[in-house]
């Protein structure tokens, strides 16, 4: 379900004095600046390891209402490919953040290992074909 913050009650990783409330009790006029989505996959979008109906439908249903949405995982690239080329999303972020496979870029572009400072700061960017 999607939330909204709003002073109140401390909920979980929220600022003290932030608490959750359903999204239709978000005025229209303060998410009108929204253009994407980011939501995690493991255990978010799927179930026992697969992605559920209501989930591919409701990932459908924002990129219809014109939203970019861009899944994020820590597995590793070769398992989230296929899911990048076959879900209603613009780009896959696989291995912690390592990789992002990109939907309808123009090019890839590989960091240079050494202008990378740690491993964790690697981006790849891979295009895929649709």
């Amino acid at each position: 379900l999607a939330r909204a913050c709003r002073p109140g009650a401390a909920v979980g990783g929220l600022s003290q004095g932030a608490r959750m409330l359903p999204l239709e009790d978000w005025p229209a006029s303060d998410r009108r600046n929204i253009f994407g989505i980011f939501t995690d996959i493991d255990d978010t979008l799927t179930t026992e390891g697969a992605i559920t109906d209501d989930a591919l439908a409701s990932l459908a249903a924002l990129k219809d209402a014109g939203l970019h949405v861009i899944a994020i995982t820590g597995r590793p690239v070769g398992w989230s490919m296929p899911f990048a080329r076959s879900w209603p999303v613009d780009a896959i972020v696989a291995e912690n953040g390592s990789v992002a496979l990109v939907r309808h870029m123009a090019h890839s572009q590989t960091v240079p290992q050494r202008r990378m400072r740690t491993k964790r700061t690697a981006l790849s960017l891979c295009t895929l074909a649709s």
